[in-house]
């Protein structure tokens, strides 16, 4: 339901990685076309989820990896896939490698209570909170989760595939 912000990253994007493939996942009840060189647009039924969209996304992928990013994201010059999956080639043990957003960097772990059956459950996440180093990367830490701008292995995530008690929620607050 972003459209402009979508066209938005759009443009950023080809500013600094011109052939990279997008995958957009649209649960949008009215879609819109879009026409994009190099961009996979896959029209799902409306409201279906963050969740289902991702697991549609991901299964469209045909490298080795995949770069996440939300409709709203901007690149820029600062950012830096290469710098990402440095980090990935390096650490085969790694299945995600979340980036800095804004030169924030984002440490939490995520309780999740599955609750009783009948009234759901209640999903709890704690801020601060990283381990050690990864080994060569003494600016990388492992964390519990990484915001909505990561690099991950395609066939781990296809694996393991989006949690679907999480559908609706996407970011505090919504």
């Amino acid at each position: 339901m972003r459209y402009k912000e979508l066209k938005l990253l759009i443009r950023s994007l080809r500013q600094y990685y011109k052939d990279i493939t997008l995958i957009v996942a649209d649960d949008t009840h009215e879609p819109e076309k879009i026409i994009e060189e190099n961009v996979l647009h896959y029209i799902m039924p409306g409201g279906q989820g963050w969740f289902a969209g991702r697991t549609l996304a991901v299964s469209q992928v045909t490298t080795k990896y995949f770069l996440w990013v939300d409709d709203d994201f901007l690149f820029t010059e600062k950012t830096k896939i290469e710098d990402l999956l440095e980090v990935m080639e390096a650490t085969p043990a790694l299945d995600v490698v979340g980036g800095s957003v804004d030169g924030n960097q984002f440490y939490f772990s995520i309780n999740y209570d599955e609750g009783d059956g009948v009234t759901g459950g209640c999903l709890e996440k704690k801020s601060n909170r990283r381990f050690h180093s990864v080994p060569n990367f003494p600016q990388c830490h492992l964390v519990s989760g990484v915001v909505n701008f990561f690099l991950a292995r395609t066939d781990a995530v296809n694996r393991v595939r989006f949690d679907p008690k999480l559908k609706r929620v996407g970011h505090p607050g919504i």
